[in-house]
């Protein structure tokens, strides 16, 4: 039940703030929720390390959504990316550890850092787009749904397993009925947003994001099998953390974002 709760109140606030919210703000509240999303992420990857290698990765993801959504020159990107390769390494150049952990280490904190970093800029990058709001909605419908039918579908008449060692819910029958939500759920974001859009498009385009939002939910779960944990966080109560909230959307948005200029 709290699960359902809280998703009905996120899903109402996630509106609100998109339909009322400057997209200033939108990509001021994206910069936040990396800070958070990559305090998560670096405290189930940098198990060895002090609580301060994790708060500088924490600030360094934050730092670099903010460079992706206020400030994207080529030179700042550059100097970001080479920002993070050495302090990850320095991080690691002094103590007594062994140097196979030390170096393992490095690679989870760059990745830690990049994974959070480029994903959630492209959420805020969305805002930039003409006629922002339906992609937006598109992005933000389309996922859910199709989380939502998954869920569903797979509970009817699930019956193949998609990935048993990863998540062993999951169902192809699930992914079906993913790919059906999303397409109504982005056909019905066409007729409130951009009702000229053509119409056998939008249900390609619904269809794909639940399908991609699926490889988001995959991918995470491949981290926290890896790493040996249940959720990313307890931020958000029955669901988990951000990074547990967001896992599939964090996918989607750079493929609707991508598209976006295609079409």
């Amino acid at each position: 039940m709290a699960r359902w709760i809280t998703g009905i109140i996120l899903a109402l606030v996630a509106v609100s703030t998109l339909l009322f919210v400057d997209p200033y703000l939108i990509k001021s509240l994206v910069v936040l929720l990396s800070l958070y999303a990559s305090t998560e992420l670096l405290s189930v990857t940098i198990k060895f390390s002090a609580v301060g290698k994790k708060a500088v990765g924490s600030a360094l993801t934050a730092l670099g959504v903010w460079i992706n959504l206020f400030s994207p020159t080529l030179l700042n990107l550059y100097m970001f990316i080479f920002a993070v390769l050495a302090i990850g390494f320095c991080l690691e150049l002094f103590g007594s550890t062994q140097c196979s952990v030390r170096i393992k280490q490095t690679a989870f904190f760059i990745l830690s850092v990049f994974y959070v970093t480029f994903l959630f800029s492209m959420i805020g990058l969305l805002t930039e787009l003409s006629n922002y709001k339906f992609w937006l909605f598109l992005t933000l419908v389309a996922t859910h749904l199709g989380d939502t039918g998954a869920y569903i579908f797979g509970k009817l008449f699930g019956k193949y397993k998609l990935a048993p060692t990863l998540s062993p819910g999951k169902t192809i029958e699930g992914v079906i009925g993913g790919v059906v939500f999303g397409m109504g759920g982005a056909y019905v974001v066409k007729m409130i947003f951009y009702p000229s859009f053509h119409p056998v498009l939008i249900l390609v385009l619904g269809g794909l994001v639940a399908l991609v939002g699926v490889i988001g939910d995959l991918a995470e779960s491949l981290l926290k099998r890896g790493f040996g944990v249940k959720d990313m966080g307890n931020m958000v109560p029955g669901h988990g953390g951000i990074l547990d909230r967001m896992d599939s959307l964090m996918f989607t948005a750079p493929v609707v974002y991508f598209i976006s200029f295609w079409i």
